[in-house]
């Protein structure tokens, strides 16, 4: 229970700095100034601009919002005809392949912003590396893009993972109604993802992967991506779902089933 509280008061005291930050820039030298544009960090004499102004954050948090609540409607409207039940987690449709392959490029949306936001300031507070993980990552992305390719799932991934708040594999996310948790980023629990590469790639020979387990994974990690940038850039406000809920605390009831 300990280590809970303490996981909390971090959680909140991580979130306290970034909001503070979006109109304070922190100069690498214990003074501080305003900005009027997003976060402008000074390290070493070399400024790095924001990725996103306010504005701009804002508008993305708004969007991605609505593109999960529409997604979220395909759902609840297959389930209106296929009922949540561990028998029918293997069922597959055409209409659960539209879904999935709509969810990846919201997913990958979502993953830039909370990496690009992320606050790098209190892991190097800390002796962390996050400024120069993320600087490394935003360089590999200039190049990719030099060839017209982008950044994967798990360079975002693997980013979250080691400097996001919470830690992306501890996640856990309730079905609501249903005595059952869904951990979307367990390291060991991503072949949604390698499944909806198979789909994006061949669709036609890879239907059978187009599951509803599959959609209920894929949709819940969007879930708690965009419930995770609400909670950061909209004063800890919390992002509603009719099917899904981020667990405070990441732990589930004894009683929960895993997806």
């Amino acid at each position: 229970m300990a280590e809970i509280e303490v996981d909390k008061s971090t959680i909140a005291f991580n979130l306290l700095l970034v909001e503070s930050a979006r109109n304070i820039a922190y100069d690498g030298t214990a003074n501080f100034h305003p900005k009027s544009k997003g976060i402008s960090t000074t390290l070493n004499g070399v400024e790095n601009m924001p990725k996103y102004t306010s504005h701009e954050i804002e508008s993305r948090v708004e969007l991605s919002h609505k593109m999960f609540h529409q997604l979220e409607s395909y759902v609840d409207d297959f389930l209106n005809y296929v009922p949540f039940d561990f028998c029918h987690l293997e069922v597959y449709s055409l209409k659960l392949v539209a879904v999935i392959l709509e969810i990846g490029p919201e997913l990958m949306s979502s993953f830039e912003l909370a990496v690009s936001e992320t606050n790098v300031g209190v892991s190097e507070f800390f002796g962390g590396t996050a400024r120069r993980d993320r600087d490394e990552l935003w360089e590999k992305e200039k190049k990719l893009r030099d060839r017209k390719r982008s950044l994967t799932f798990n360079d975002y991934y693997c980013f979250l993972n080691k400097h996001g708040t919470p830690r992306l594999s501890s996640a856990i996310i309730e079905l609501r109604g249903f005595d059952v948790h869904i951990m979307p980023f367990e390291e060991q629990s991503l072949q949604w993802w390698e499944n909806h590469n198979l789909l994006k790639h061949d669709k036609y020979s890879n239907l059978k992967t187009a599951t509803l387990k599959t959609t209920l994974k894929a949709l819940s990690a969007l879930f708690w991506l965009v419930d995770r940038n609400s909670r950061m850039f909209s004063f800890e406000k919390p992002f509603l779902s009719s099917l899904f809920l981020a667990k405070e605390g990441y732990e589930s009831g004894p009683s929960f089933k895993k997806l």
